[in-house]
């Protein structure tokens, strides 16, 4: 067995997953994988590599599902699933080379392995027109960001239209720049080291949006300046929400993007919906929609017996 199984996951992460395997990742990730080591060492003894078994992973997982998250009872299968496949993905790397896993280090004669929890699917949440015009109102009683240059009223009003109506993930919401606009075109493009997918994508900018943008142009430098933490963004978002008189649970910042791929449903072809959302595959697109209009048109035109209709 190799010596490395001596080390502990942080510790073999560290010295062969991170600069091995992550070279040109985005901080983001790295940081992500960081937060299930966390998780990894508080709720087990942080045994070395070579004692990690599959019934460890069985008992770590129900004890995370356990565990209470930051704005929710117990972290949810989505996000225990999460922290298991970067866990899974580690020891893959150490474990044997085969025909998937060609690059491999051969550490661990054997990975470990457990199968995901079952996820299930709510229908996704869409923020009525009337809800989000409350919460465009309210962003008048906005106190973040803290910056000399850029209006808080402003500055969220604008990151509602330009989330909405190019359908932005929060993470391409905060990296894109004033380089990255072409006002004159109505254009924005989204560098491929801040997609997602890691693909550089090109949106409209509508009308509206660009007048919006107007009011909070610096010219250089981030569109969306947030020198706060991400939790502040968070609850920043949620004191909008409470001021506009949005009940709980509230909406969250991906729900825009939600809400606009509803929206978008009633009139664009699933093709154009999946490049519209920046998705890899249509079905992906589809679970953003919630129950689209024409589907209640269908309904009420089905033929129903003459009694019922009496």
């Amino acid at each position: 067995m190799h010596s490395a199984t001596k080390l502990t996951l942080r510790a073999w992460f560290t010295t062969y997953y991170r600069p091995w395997f992550l070279l040109r990742r985005k901080a983001a990730t790295i940081r992500e994988y960081g937060y299930t080591l966390d998780r990894w060492e508080r709720l087990t003894s942080n045994p070395p590599l070579a004692k990690i078994t599959g019934e460890l992973l069985m008992a770590w997982r129900a004890r995370l599902c356990e565990t209470p998250g930051n704005h929710a009872p117990q972290i949810s299968a989505a996000t225990a699933n999460k922290h298991l496949c970067a866990l899974l993905a580690i020891l893959t790397k150490a474990g044997p080379p085969g025909l998937r896993n060609r690059d491999a280090l051969g550490h661990l004669n054997r990975i470990p392995w457990i199968a995901p929890l079952r996820e299930l699917e709510p229908t996704p949440r869409h923020i009525e027109i009337e809800q989000l015009e409350r919460i465009y109102k309210a962003c008048a009683q906005a106190l973040h960001p803290i910056a000399q240059a850029v209006n808080p009223e402003h500055w969220w009003q604008a990151w509602i239209l330009i989330a909405y109506t190019c359908a932005l993930r929060r993470g391409a919401l905060l990296g894109i720049t004033w380089e990255n606009a072409n006002l004159a075109k109505r254009t924005l493009t989204i560098p491929a080291a801040i997609d997602k997918t890691g693909r550089q994508r090109l949106k409209p900018i509508t009308p509206e949006a660009l007048r919006h943008l107007l009011r909070i142009q610096t010219g250089s430098g981030p569109i969306f300046p947030w020198p706060h933490s991400a939790s502040t963004l968070n609850r920043e978002w949620h004191h909008l929400q409470t001021a506009a008189g949005i009940p709980k649970p509230q909406f969250t910042i991906h729900d825009l993007k939600r809400t606009a791929a509803t929206e978008a449903s009633a009139t664009a072809s699933p093709w154009t919906l999946q490049r519209f959302l920046d998705h890899a595959n249509i079905s992906t697109s589809l679970h953003y929609v919630a129950v689209p209009a024409e589907l209640r048109d269908l309904a009420e035109r089905l033929p129903l017996p003459p009694s019922a209709c009496a």
